[in-house]
């Protein structure tokens, strides 16, 4: 990721009222994601948006090695009011049941972000697998997150949901 994406972000999110705390690494990281299933025209805007510069077949172990170094250095830190820090960086992928992902994609998901396919019933059970979703990022963010995604926001069309929880605890 180059700075430039952390200002284009900053940019946007500057205006907020109050303390605003946001993570271009997370962000990245996130949509990093989305651009392991992009090809052709998609593929190369979202590398121009995120300001991509190596080719996917690099840049993706290249996520994972950086997020194996920050998870080895946060999982040994206390956090809290005690000495160092805390970090936690989860991600999941939640796809439709019966819908036919490409296994090339999920691959790099699973390989380079720990991103396994969980599987729900988006079409039948908009509201329970929300709930789901819903659960798992509260108990990856220790209830710091509790719903991330809105009511009726899955609804019989969604076919996938790719989530990112970083979670940092540290004394200020």
């Amino acid at each position: 990721m180059e700075s430039s994406l952390q200002s284009d972000l900053y940019q946007a999110v500057r205006e907020t009222d109050g303390n605003l705390f946001y993570s271009p690494y997370s962000i990245s990281l996130a949509l990093a994601m989305t651009y392991a299933g992009a090809r052709g025209e998609t593929e190369q805007q979202i590398a121009d948006t995120l300001h991509f510069i190596l080719p996917q077949d690099r840049l993706h172990p290249a996520f994972n090695s950086l997020d194996i170094e920050l998870s080895r250095r946060g999982e040994s830190a206390k956090g809290e009011d005690e000495e160092g820090f805390r970090l936690n960086i989860v991600n999941a992928i939640w796809g439709q049941k019966d819908y036919k992902f490409l296994s090339m994609f999920l691959d790099d998901l699973a390989e380079n972000y720990g991103a396994g396919l969980r599987i729900l019933d988006f079409a039948s059970a908009p509201e329970e697998s929300r709930m789901t979703i819903n659960n798992w990022v509260s108990d990856q963010t220790e209830g710091r997150i509790e719903d991330l995604i809105p009511q009726d926001l899955i609804d019989a069309l969604t076919r996938l949901v790719l989530t990112n929880a970083i979670y940092f605890n540290a004394a200020w």
